[in-house]
């Protein structure tokens, strides 16, 4: 029996304190061990066949795992729900969403039943399993505003989560006759096709490229900057002559309390030496480089103005 608990124990941290009636049975627990927690309250039980442990915290990803393992085995937390779990701009954790191949339906999930749900469009999130990215986009397609669904589309191309080419194949192999909005996924997926390089490229380099290719010379990547015998910092690119240091920040930047932190320091250190900095993110660098070059030279006509 001892062994049994240590199965169970397990099985509930793993999955936010939320266990099915197979996964029970086959740790060794009876079904009248069930019948008992479930009248003691040791164990509750909202959907049928799932239970929850008594004391665990409640939460959305509790919510949303119970109802996955009530929806069955291929069950996967889908659309909004998945952009959630993606952690894209614009969802909250709310909704439970779930997407099925059979019939079955609640008043506490939002289920969606699609007649194709292979392995390739299924992953795992924080132990929950949910759409993957290029299936997360096409089925958001059916139930936010396109310009929702774009910025969903561009989060997981600058992340490197998912590539234009790839979702163009997905979106062959799911088909889109009768599916809500990939008319207008079909036109982002041509634009990016066109001009978007590779998510997986160096936003340095990315950059350098289009100071480049509009003419705007003197700049040097990974210059190091020291404050006496002390480093101090390597910028992404450096105009030396009129002091200038541009920084591009990745996308978890702006979540990542340490490195804000230390960002910041650098940049201190560095505009206490006289520098100007420059800071963008890397979706401005793929996805607005009009802004960027605009900031860009503006920047360059200040400073030189001063000189």
């Amino acid at each position: 029996m001892r062994d049994v608990a240590v199965l169970l124990a397990r099985i509930f941290e793993a999955q936010y304190g939320v266990i099915s009636r197979s996964q029970a049975l086959g740790a060794g627990m009876t079904r009248k061990g069930i019948e008992v927690r479930l009248r003691t309250g040791t164990w509750r039980s909202r959907f049928p066949g799932t239970y929850v442990v008594a004391g665990s915290p409640r939460s959305w990803r509790q919510r949303l795992m119970e109802a996955c393992l009530w929806a069955g085995e291929a069950a996967l937390a889908s659309h909004r729900a998945a952009a959630a779990l993606w952690k894209l701009p614009g969802f909250a954790e709310t909704l439970i969403e779930v997407t099925v191949q059979k019939h079955i339906a609640s008043p506490h999930v939002l289920v969606h039943r699609t007649t194709t749900l292979p392995s390739l469009d299924a992953v795992r999130r924080e132990g929950i399993p949910v759409t993957a990215p290029h299936r997360t986009i096409i089925d958001l397609c059916a139930v936010v505003s396109p310009r929702l669904v774009e910025q969903s589309l561009d989060m997981f191309l600058v992340r490197g989560q998912t590539e234009v080419d790839f979702l163009w194949r997905q979106l062959n192999r799911i088909g889109s006759v009768g599916r809500c909005g990939t008319a207008h996924l079909r036109a982002m997926l041509a634009e990016r096709a066109g001009r978007l390089v590779h998510p997986g490229s160096s936003s340095e380099t990315r950059l350098l490229t289009l100071l480049r290719d509009n003419g705007i010379k003197g700049a040097r990547p990974q210059v190091e900057i020291f404050d006496g015998n002390e480093f101090v910092a390597r910028p992404d690119i450096v105009f030396e002559s009129l002091k200038l240091a541009i920084e591009v920040d990745s996308w978890t930047w702006h979540t990542d309390k340490s490195r804000r932190r230390a960002d910041a320091r650098r940049q201190n250190r560095l505009e206490r030496l006289g520098l100007t900095v420059l800071r963008f993110f890397r979706e401005d660098v793929f996805f607005d480089p009009a802004y960027v070059l605009a900031e860009i030279r503006a920047t360059l006509l200040e400073l030189h103005t001063r000189n």
